[in-house]
Protein backbone atom coordinates (compact mmCIF):
# COMPACT_ATOMS: atom_id res chain seq x y z
CA UNK A 1 0.00 0.00 0.00
CA UNK A 2 1.20 3.49 -0.70
CA UNK A 3 0.01 7.04 -0.80
CA UNK A 4 1.17 10.28 -2.38
CA UNK A 5 2.78 13.10 -0.39
CA UNK A 6 4.15 16.50 -1.24
CA UNK A 7 7.78 16.87 -0.12
CA UNK A 8 7.40 20.62 0.43
CA UNK A 9 4.01 21.06 2.10
CA UNK A 10 2.88 20.06 5.58
CA UNK A 11 1.38 16.57 5.93
CA UNK A 12 -1.65 18.02 7.74
CA UNK A 13 -2.82 20.23 4.90
CA UNK A 14 -2.29 18.14 1.79
CA UNK A 15 -4.70 18.48 -1.10
CA UNK A 16 -4.20 15.94 -3.87
CA UNK A 17 -5.29 16.91 -7.38
CA UNK A 18 -4.74 14.97 -10.59
CA UNK A 19 -3.44 16.94 -13.53
CA UNK A 20 -4.86 16.59 -17.03
CA UNK A 21 -2.18 14.02 -17.87
CA UNK A 22 -3.07 11.89 -14.79
CA UNK A 23 -0.06 12.76 -12.62
CA UNK A 24 -1.05 13.68 -9.03
CA UNK A 25 0.02 17.18 -8.03
CA UNK A 26 -0.20 19.16 -4.79
CA UNK A 27 -3.19 21.47 -4.57
CA UNK A 28 -1.25 24.08 -2.59
CA UNK A 29 2.09 24.45 -4.35
CA UNK A 30 1.49 22.62 -7.65
CA UNK A 31 4.52 20.33 -7.42
CA UNK A 32 4.20 16.67 -8.38
CA UNK A 33 3.52 14.30 -5.49
CA UNK A 34 5.91 11.53 -4.46
CA UNK A 35 4.67 7.99 -3.92
CA UNK A 36 5.52 6.86 -0.39
CA UNK A 37 4.78 3.54 1.30
CA UNK A 38 2.64 3.59 4.44
CA UNK A 39 4.84 1.16 6.41
CA UNK A 40 8.53 1.81 5.80
CA UNK A 41 11.23 -0.32 7.53
CA UNK A 42 11.93 2.22 10.27
CA UNK A 43 8.25 2.52 11.18
CA UNK A 44 7.82 -1.28 11.12
CA UNK A 45 10.81 -1.82 13.43
CA UNK A 46 9.59 0.81 15.86
CA UNK A 47 6.13 -0.78 15.88
CA UNK A 48 7.66 -4.16 16.77
CA UNK A 49 9.77 -2.61 19.56
CA UNK A 50 6.83 -0.73 21.05
CA UNK A 51 4.70 -3.88 20.97
CA UNK A 52 7.54 -5.75 22.70
CA UNK A 53 7.32 -3.36 25.64
CA UNK A 54 3.56 -2.78 25.75
CA UNK A 55 2.29 -6.39 25.49
CA UNK A 56 4.12 -7.64 28.64
CA UNK A 57 2.95 -4.55 30.55
CA UNK A 58 -0.68 -5.15 29.60
CA UNK A 59 -0.45 -8.85 30.45
CA UNK A 60 1.09 -8.01 33.85
CA UNK A 61 -1.70 -5.54 34.63
CA UNK A 62 -4.42 -8.01 33.58
CA UNK A 63 -2.91 -10.83 35.66
CA UNK A 64 -2.64 -8.50 38.66
CA UNK A 65 -6.30 -7.50 38.33
CA UNK A 66 -7.46 -11.11 38.02
CA UNK A 67 -5.40 -12.10 41.09
CA UNK A 68 -6.94 -9.25 43.09
CA UNK A 69 -10.44 -10.35 42.08
CA UNK A 70 -9.74 -13.96 43.09
CA UNK A 71 -8.23 -13.00 46.46
CA UNK A 72 -10.96 -10.56 47.48
CA UNK A 73 -13.20 -11.88 50.30
CA UNK A 74 -16.63 -13.02 49.20
CA UNK A 75 -18.49 -11.57 52.19
CA UNK A 76 -16.78 -8.36 53.24
CA UNK A 77 -19.10 -7.58 56.17
CA UNK A 78 -18.34 -10.88 57.96
CA UNK A 79 -14.59 -10.35 57.62
CA UNK A 80 -14.89 -6.84 59.05
CA UNK A 81 -17.01 -8.11 61.94
CA UNK A 82 -14.47 -10.81 62.83
CA UNK A 83 -11.62 -8.31 62.90
CA UNK A 84 -13.61 -5.94 65.18
CA UNK A 85 -14.56 -8.74 67.60
CA UNK A 86 -10.98 -9.86 68.06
Amino acid sequence: MSHYVCPYCSLRYQINIKAKNGIPICGQCGDPLIKKSILDPKRGLSLILVAGFIIPLISFILSYITNQIEQSPKNETSSIATTINQ
